[in-house]
């Protein structure tokens, strides 16, 4: 399936991971679609599903304050990266939510975008990676096959940032995720998203 939601790779690192499960009936498909649209809309679950080790996310609106209830366009997300955050995000980073598509019961897709943090008049990027980068996330059904996706585009160090400890702690960490480590994170997020394991 072709997706509109994943942008062009301009510059910096491109990154794909998928993973698929293949259930019996139509049936089984169609509730395991809508179980893994449940757990891509609501973040918070994610850190469960990817593992210890990896990053906590929290639904939030522009204010900072926690959304019970399922991602829309415009929401924000407030991720803890194990290890020290950034001035710059009040100890965070942040993305916001720019889009979001669905096919009911065949795909839901969403688009992540680093920004600023909504919580302060700061107006750079408060996430390792700068502004160009997106991170779509994809969960769709064919016939009785559930497909999760992960698509990262355009993925550059943050330095540009201001403050000498946060253009550090952005380096340290985007080298690590062209090491791999991002690479771990995500599949390990998508396999959970398919089949909700929890780690």
């Amino acid at each position: 399936m072709e997706h509109t939601m994943i942008p062009q790779n301009v510059e910096g690192k491109e990154n794909d991971l998928e993973h698929s499960t293949q259930l019996t009936t139509a049936a089984d498909a169609m509730k395991h679609y809508m179980q893994a649209r449940h757990r891509l809309l609501h973040p918070a679950e994610w850190h469960q599903l990817a593992g210890p080790l990896s990053a906590a996310f929290e639904l939030v609106d522009n204010n900072g304050t926690t959304l019970q209830r399922p991602a829309a366009a415009g929401d924000y997300i407030r991720i803890d990266i194990p290890g020290p955050g950034t001035a710059a995000g009040g100890g965070y980073d942040w993305v916001r939510l720019e889009a979001l598509e669905e096919k009911p019961g065949l795909c839901t897709a969403l688009r992540l975008r680093p920004c600023p943090n909504p919580q302060t008049e700061e107006e750079g990027t408060a996430h390792f990676f700068r502004e160009k980068a997106t991170s779509t996330i994809i969960v769709e059904r064919e016939n009785n096959i559930i497909t999760t996706s992960y698509h990262g585009r355009n993925e550059l160090p943050n330095t540009k940032i201001a403050g000498t400890a946060d253009k550090l702690r952005n380096a340290a960490i985007a080298a690590g995720a062209f090491a791999g480590l991002s690479e771990l994170q995500w599949t390990a997020l998508i396999k959970g998203l398919a089949d909700g394991n929890s780690q």
